[in-house]
């Protein structure tokens, strides 16, 4: 009897454990809210490797549909509105995609979104000394707008 109430103890914590640690992969599993692509992953991480809950490992696309954060100048935002045909040209690519205007910022942008953006990063924005802002994002050195494009269909021009 002394031996079953030991094993129904032992059986009890090895339960009690198990519920832990599947409530730990819980907590711990991150899915998207869609099929994507990994891009621009972090080449210092490592499977394994621990990271912070705030720390970007990389970005996840939807290839078959996409939004893009560009950034314009300050006299250029003006002519700018929601809803307007736009063609995005992404770097490297002789043929523009067209697209359509989501959102013009009403504010400046007082730091870049992506760090890939920023110049010390091989990006194309200049921005200014690192001055405290959170995450290690620097503010633009240009006063610049955020616009945000997405694809208005798979239609390419020159």
């Amino acid at each position: 009897m002394e031996q079953l109430q030991a094993t129904r103890e032992r059986l009890g914590e090895a339960l009690a454990e198990e519920q832990g640690i599947v409530e730990e992969d819980q907590r711990l599993y991150a899915a998207a809210e869609f099929d994507g692509v990994w891009r621009d992953i972090d080449p210092a991480q490592r499977p394994g490797a621990w990271v912070g809950p705030r720390t970007q490992i990389g970005v996840l696309i939807d290839p078959s549909r996409w939004v893009a954060d560009v950034y314009v100048r300050q006299g250029d935002v003006e002519r700018i509105r929601p809803g307007a045909d736009a063609t995005f040209r992404p770097e490297g690519r002789l043929r523009g995609v067209r697209a359509a205007v989501l959102s013009v910022d009403g504010a400046r942008s007082r730091r870049l979104l992506h760090a890939m953006l920023d110049a010390q990063h091989g990006g194309p924005v200049a921005t200014q000394a690192d001055q405290g802002i959170g995450g290690g994002a620097r503010p633009p050195v240009e006063t610049l707008y955020r616009v945000q494009l997405w694809e208005r269909n798979k239609v390419y021009t020159e």
